[in-house]
Protein backbone atom coordinates (compact mmCIF):
# COMPACT_ATOMS: atom_id res chain seq x y z
CA UNK A 1 0.00 0.00 0.00
CA UNK A 2 2.90 2.35 0.76
CA UNK A 3 6.22 2.49 -1.07
CA UNK A 4 9.04 5.04 -0.81
CA UNK A 5 6.85 7.76 0.66
CA UNK A 6 3.99 7.34 -1.80
CA UNK A 7 0.64 5.58 -1.61
CA UNK A 8 0.27 2.75 -4.11
CA UNK A 9 -3.32 1.76 -3.34
CA UNK A 10 -6.32 3.06 -1.42
CA UNK A 11 -7.87 1.28 1.53
CA UNK A 12 -11.24 1.70 3.17
CA UNK A 13 -10.22 4.60 5.40
CA UNK A 14 -8.65 6.46 2.47
CA UNK A 15 -11.78 6.02 0.36
CA UNK A 16 -13.93 7.26 3.25
CA UNK A 17 -11.72 10.35 3.56
CA UNK A 18 -11.94 11.04 -0.17
CA UNK A 19 -15.72 10.67 -0.15
CA UNK A 20 -16.06 13.20 2.69
CA UNK A 21 -13.77 15.55 0.81
CA UNK A 22 -15.70 15.20 -2.45
CA UNK A 23 -19.06 15.86 -0.80
CA UNK A 24 -17.95 19.28 0.41
CA UNK A 25 -18.59 22.45 -1.58
CA UNK A 26 -15.28 24.22 -0.98
CA UNK A 27 -12.42 22.08 -2.38
CA UNK A 28 -11.12 22.66 -5.90
CA UNK A 29 -10.39 19.56 -7.97
CA UNK A 30 -9.55 20.80 -11.46
CA UNK A 31 -10.03 23.81 -13.70
CA UNK A 32 -13.28 23.87 -15.63
CA UNK A 33 -14.53 25.98 -18.51
CA UNK A 34 -17.59 28.15 -18.04
CA UNK A 35 -19.68 25.78 -20.17
CA UNK A 36 -18.84 22.66 -18.15
CA UNK A 37 -21.26 21.31 -15.60
CA UNK A 38 -20.28 20.63 -12.01
CA UNK A 39 -18.19 17.55 -11.29
CA UNK A 40 -19.95 14.57 -9.77
CA UNK A 41 -18.88 13.19 -6.38
CA UNK A 42 -17.41 10.15 -8.12
CA UNK A 43 -15.35 12.33 -10.47
CA UNK A 44 -14.05 14.35 -7.52
CA UNK A 45 -13.13 11.16 -5.64
CA UNK A 46 -11.23 9.86 -8.66
CA UNK A 47 -9.33 13.12 -9.19
CA UNK A 48 -8.41 13.51 -5.53
CA UNK A 49 -7.56 9.81 -5.22
CA UNK A 50 -5.19 9.99 -8.17
CA UNK A 51 -3.37 12.92 -6.57
CA UNK A 52 -3.27 11.13 -3.21
CA UNK A 53 -1.61 8.09 -4.79
CA UNK A 54 0.88 10.09 -6.89
CA UNK A 55 1.82 12.79 -4.41
CA UNK A 56 0.35 12.61 -0.90
CA UNK A 57 2.33 15.70 0.13
CA UNK A 58 0.73 17.80 -2.58
CA UNK A 59 -2.64 16.28 -1.66
CA UNK A 60 -2.21 17.55 1.91
CA UNK A 61 -1.00 20.96 0.74
CA UNK A 62 -4.16 21.36 -1.33
CA UNK A 63 -6.79 19.78 0.90
CA UNK A 64 -5.61 19.77 4.53
CA UNK A 65 -8.13 22.51 5.39
CA UNK A 66 -10.98 20.25 4.31
CA UNK A 67 -9.95 17.06 6.13
CA UNK A 68 -10.95 15.90 9.61
CA UNK A 69 -8.13 16.10 12.13
CA UNK A 70 -6.78 14.12 13.85
CA UNK A 71 -9.07 11.44 12.44
CA UNK A 72 -7.75 11.53 8.86
CA UNK A 73 -4.11 11.43 9.99
CA UNK A 74 -4.59 7.65 10.16
CA UNK A 75 -4.51 7.65 6.34
CA UNK A 76 -0.92 8.97 6.43
CA UNK A 77 0.51 7.14 9.45
CA UNK A 78 2.92 5.11 7.28
CA UNK A 79 4.10 8.13 5.27
CA UNK A 80 6.07 9.97 7.94
CA UNK A 81 9.28 9.46 5.96
CA UNK A 82 7.79 11.82 3.35
CA UNK A 83 9.04 15.27 4.37
CA UNK A 84 6.00 17.20 3.05
CA UNK A 85 3.53 14.80 4.64
CA UNK A 86 5.36 15.00 7.97
CA UNK A 87 5.46 18.80 7.79
CA UNK A 88 1.71 19.16 7.26
CA UNK A 89 0.80 16.58 9.87
CA UNK A 90 3.16 17.86 12.55
CA UNK A 91 3.54 21.60 11.91
CA UNK A 92 0.27 22.56 10.23
CA UNK A 93 -2.46 20.38 11.73
CA UNK A 94 -0.64 19.48 14.96
CA UNK A 95 -0.44 15.68 14.84
CA UNK A 96 2.72 14.96 16.80
CA UNK A 97 3.07 11.24 16.03
CA UNK A 98 1.20 8.42 14.30
CA UNK A 99 0.11 7.00 17.65
CA UNK A 100 -1.76 10.18 18.55
CA UNK A 101 -4.28 9.76 15.76
CA UNK A 102 -6.64 7.63 17.87
CA UNK A 103 -6.21 9.53 21.15
CA UNK A 104 -9.55 11.23 21.18
CA UNK A 105 -12.01 10.03 18.55
CA UNK A 106 -14.84 11.98 20.14
CA UNK A 107 -12.94 15.27 19.94
CA UNK A 108 -11.99 14.49 16.35
CA UNK A 109 -15.64 14.04 15.41
CA UNK A 110 -16.56 17.38 16.98
CA UNK A 111 -13.69 19.09 15.17
CA UNK A 112 -14.77 17.61 11.83
CA UNK A 113 -18.34 18.77 12.30
CA UNK A 114 -17.21 22.29 13.21
CA UNK A 115 -15.02 22.46 10.11
CA UNK A 116 -17.88 21.29 7.91
CA UNK A 117 -20.18 23.97 9.32
CA UNK A 118 -17.55 26.61 8.79
CA UNK A 119 -16.93 25.60 5.19
CA UNK A 120 -20.66 25.49 4.49
CA UNK A 121 -21.04 29.01 5.88
CA UNK A 122 -18.08 30.25 3.83
CA UNK A 123 -19.61 28.90 0.62
CA UNK A 124 -22.96 30.46 1.50
CA UNK A 125 -21.35 33.85 2.06
CA UNK A 126 -19.37 33.67 -1.18
CA UNK A 127 -22.51 32.91 -3.14
CA UNK A 128 -24.31 35.78 -1.46
CA UNK A 129 -21.54 38.23 -2.37
CA UNK A 130 -21.57 36.92 -5.96
CA UNK A 131 -25.36 37.31 -6.03
CA UNK A 132 -25.06 40.94 -4.95
CA UNK A 133 -22.54 41.56 -7.73
CA UNK A 134 -24.79 40.03 -10.36
CA UNK A 135 -27.82 41.93 -9.04
CA UNK A 136 -25.90 45.19 -9.40
CA UNK A 137 -24.99 44.21 -12.95
CA UNK A 138 -28.65 43.56 -13.78
CA UNK A 139 -29.70 46.92 -12.30
CA UNK A 140 -27.10 48.71 -14.40
CA UNK A 141 -28.40 47.02 -17.56
CA UNK A 142 -31.67 45.01 -17.30
CA UNK A 143 -30.75 43.03 -20.42
CA UNK A 144 -27.34 41.84 -19.17
CA UNK A 145 -26.16 39.43 -16.49
CA UNK A 146 -27.29 36.24 -14.81
CA UNK A 147 -30.16 37.98 -12.99
CA UNK A 148 -31.34 40.05 -15.92
CA UNK A 149 -34.95 39.48 -16.96
CA UNK A 150 -33.68 38.10 -20.25
CA UNK A 151 -31.61 35.33 -18.65
CA UNK A 152 -34.08 34.58 -15.87
CA UNK A 153 -36.80 34.19 -18.48
CA UNK A 154 -34.60 31.73 -20.37
CA UNK A 155 -34.20 29.63 -17.21
CA UNK A 156 -37.83 29.83 -16.02
CA UNK A 157 -39.99 31.02 -18.95
CA UNK A 158 -43.40 30.01 -17.62
CA UNK A 159 -42.77 31.30 -14.12
CA UNK A 160 -41.41 34.59 -15.45
CA UNK A 161 -44.43 35.06 -17.69
CA UNK A 162 -46.86 34.28 -14.88
CA UNK A 163 -45.24 36.51 -12.26
CA UNK A 164 -43.67 39.27 -14.38
CA UNK A 165 -44.44 39.16 -18.08
CA UNK A 166 -48.23 39.23 -17.93
CA UNK A 167 -48.13 42.71 -16.38
CA UNK A 168 -45.87 44.23 -19.05
CA UNK A 169 -46.69 46.28 -22.11
CA UNK A 170 -44.85 45.59 -25.38
CA UNK A 171 -42.61 48.58 -24.69
CA UNK A 172 -41.70 47.24 -21.25
CA UNK A 173 -40.97 43.79 -22.68
CA UNK A 174 -38.66 45.24 -25.30
CA UNK A 175 -36.69 47.24 -22.71
CA UNK A 176 -36.34 44.25 -20.34
CA UNK A 177 -35.74 41.40 -22.76
CA UNK A 178 -33.37 43.08 -25.22
CA UNK A 179 -32.46 40.94 -28.24
CA UNK A 180 -34.53 38.04 -26.89
CA UNK A 181 -37.64 40.09 -27.61
CA UNK A 182 -36.55 40.62 -31.21
CA UNK A 183 -35.39 37.06 -31.93
CA UNK A 184 -37.63 34.62 -33.79
CA UNK A 185 -37.42 31.99 -31.04
CA UNK A 186 -38.15 34.65 -28.45
CA UNK A 187 -41.17 35.78 -30.43
CA UNK A 188 -42.54 32.23 -30.66
CA UNK A 189 -42.00 31.66 -26.96
CA UNK A 190 -43.72 34.94 -26.13
CA UNK A 191 -46.71 34.01 -28.28
CA UNK A 192 -46.98 30.57 -26.68
CA UNK A 193 -46.72 31.87 -23.15
CA UNK A 194 -49.01 34.77 -23.91
CA UNK A 195 -51.67 32.33 -25.09
CA UNK A 196 -51.33 30.27 -21.92
CA UNK A 197 -51.45 33.34 -19.69
CA UNK A 198 -54.17 35.20 -21.59
CA UNK A 199 -56.98 34.41 -19.10
CA UNK A 200 -54.85 35.79 -16.28
CA UNK A 201 -53.86 38.84 -18.24
CA UNK A 202 -57.48 39.46 -19.17
CA UNK A 203 -58.45 39.28 -15.52
CA UNK A 204 -55.61 41.59 -14.50
CA UNK A 205 -56.60 44.17 -17.10
CA UNK A 206 -60.33 43.94 -16.47
CA UNK A 207 -60.47 47.12 -14.44
CA UNK A 208 -58.53 49.13 -17.03
CA UNK A 209 -60.48 47.78 -19.99
CA UNK A 210 -63.76 48.60 -18.32
CA UNK A 211 -62.98 52.31 -18.58
CA UNK A 212 -63.50 52.10 -22.35
CA UNK A 213 -67.16 51.24 -21.96
CA UNK A 214 -69.55 53.68 -20.33
CA UNK A 215 -72.16 50.90 -20.15
CA UNK A 216 -69.98 48.87 -17.80
CA UNK A 217 -71.81 49.39 -14.54
CA UNK A 218 -69.04 48.03 -12.30
CA UNK A 219 -66.18 50.37 -13.05
CA UNK A 220 -65.84 54.06 -13.78
CA UNK A 221 -62.68 55.92 -14.66
CA UNK A 222 -62.56 57.39 -11.18
CA UNK A 223 -62.81 53.95 -9.64
CA UNK A 224 -60.01 52.64 -11.85
CA UNK A 225 -57.79 55.55 -10.86
CA UNK A 226 -58.47 54.84 -7.19
CA UNK A 227 -57.56 51.17 -7.64
CA UNK A 228 -54.49 51.80 -9.78
CA UNK A 229 -52.02 52.04 -6.83
CA UNK A 230 -53.24 48.66 -5.58
CA UNK A 231 -52.72 47.06 -8.99
CA UNK A 232 -49.24 48.57 -9.31
CA UNK A 233 -48.36 47.33 -5.82
CA UNK A 234 -49.54 43.82 -6.72
CA UNK A 235 -47.40 43.86 -9.87
CA UNK A 236 -44.32 44.95 -7.90
CA UNK A 237 -44.97 42.36 -5.19
CA UNK A 238 -45.21 39.57 -7.78
CA UNK A 239 -42.04 40.74 -9.50
CA UNK A 240 -40.16 40.87 -6.19
CA UNK A 241 -41.34 37.39 -5.23
CA UNK A 242 -40.08 36.07 -8.55
CA UNK A 243 -36.63 37.58 -8.00
CA UNK A 244 -36.47 36.17 -4.47
CA UNK A 245 -37.33 32.73 -5.81
CA UNK A 246 -34.55 32.97 -8.38
CA UNK A 247 -32.11 34.15 -5.71
CA UNK A 248 -32.98 31.23 -3.44
CA UNK A 249 -32.60 28.84 -6.37
CA UNK A 250 -29.11 30.20 -7.04
CA UNK A 251 -27.96 30.17 -3.41
CA UNK A 252 -29.09 26.56 -3.03
CA UNK A 253 -26.91 25.52 -5.98
CA UNK A 254 -29.83 24.49 -8.18
CA UNK A 255 -28.90 26.35 -11.39
CA UNK A 256 -27.49 23.42 -13.34
CA UNK A 257 -25.82 25.52 -16.05
CA UNK A 258 -23.96 27.70 -13.55
CA UNK A 259 -20.34 26.92 -12.63
CA UNK A 260 -20.58 27.10 -8.83
CA UNK A 261 -16.98 25.97 -8.34
CA UNK A 262 -15.76 29.31 -9.70
CA UNK A 263 -17.56 31.08 -6.83
CA UNK A 264 -17.29 28.51 -4.06
CA UNK A 265 -13.48 28.45 -4.41
CA UNK A 266 -12.97 32.20 -4.91
CA UNK A 267 -11.32 33.42 -1.71
CA UNK A 268 -11.36 37.01 -3.03
CA UNK A 269 -15.07 37.07 -2.26
CA UNK A 270 -14.25 36.72 1.45
CA UNK A 271 -12.60 40.16 1.44
CA UNK A 272 -15.65 41.74 -0.13
CA UNK A 273 -17.88 40.03 2.42
CA UNK A 274 -15.78 41.52 5.24
CA UNK A 275 -16.13 44.97 3.69
CA UNK A 276 -19.90 44.62 3.52
CA UNK A 277 -20.05 43.57 7.16
CA UNK A 278 -17.85 46.46 8.24
CA UNK A 279 -19.91 48.95 6.22
CA UNK A 280 -23.07 47.69 7.86
CA UNK A 281 -21.48 47.93 11.30
CA UNK A 282 -20.36 51.51 10.63
CA UNK A 283 -23.88 52.48 9.58
CA UNK A 284 -25.33 50.83 12.66
CA UNK A 285 -22.98 52.39 15.20
CA UNK A 286 -22.82 55.83 13.55
CA UNK A 287 -26.57 56.30 13.82
CA UNK A 288 -27.76 58.40 16.77
CA UNK A 289 -30.26 55.73 17.76
CA UNK A 290 -29.39 52.15 16.74
CA UNK A 291 -33.03 51.15 16.91
CA UNK A 292 -33.85 53.89 14.42
CA UNK A 293 -30.96 53.27 12.04
CA UNK A 294 -32.14 53.80 8.46
CA UNK A 295 -32.35 50.86 6.12
CA UNK A 296 -30.08 50.94 3.09
CA UNK A 297 -28.44 48.58 0.64
CA UNK A 298 -26.51 46.86 3.45
CA UNK A 299 -29.48 46.33 5.75
CA UNK A 300 -29.68 42.60 5.01
CA UNK A 301 -26.40 41.90 6.81
CA UNK A 302 -26.24 40.39 10.27
CA UNK A 303 -23.61 41.87 12.58
CA UNK A 304 -22.51 38.64 14.18
CA UNK A 305 -20.54 35.45 13.94
CA UNK A 306 -21.32 31.80 14.08
CA UNK A 307 -19.78 29.39 16.56
CA UNK A 308 -16.63 29.13 14.43
CA UNK A 309 -16.00 32.87 14.37
CA UNK A 310 -17.10 33.40 10.78
CA UNK A 311 -19.42 36.23 9.91
CA UNK A 312 -22.93 35.24 8.95
CA UNK A 313 -24.35 36.80 5.82
CA UNK A 314 -27.90 35.55 5.31
CA UNK A 315 -29.73 35.71 2.02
Amino acid sequence: MYSCGIMTDLGEIERAMLKRLAEQEGPHFRHQTRDEGSLSVEEKVNLAGDLLRRNPGEFLARYYRFLCWPEDAECFRDLWDNYTVRYYLKEVVGVSSPSSTSADAGAAKVTCEALRRRRKLRVKNRRLVALRRMEAEAKADPTEGFFSDEQMREREPELWEHMVGRYLSDTDRRSLLGHQYESFSGMLLSQLLDTEQRPDRRADNLEEDSDDSEEDAGFSRDRWESQKPTVVAEQERSRQEFREMMHSHFLAGLDEEFNYDAIDNDSALDDEMEELVHDAEDIYFDSESPSAAPLDEHSDLIHGTDSTGDHTLPY
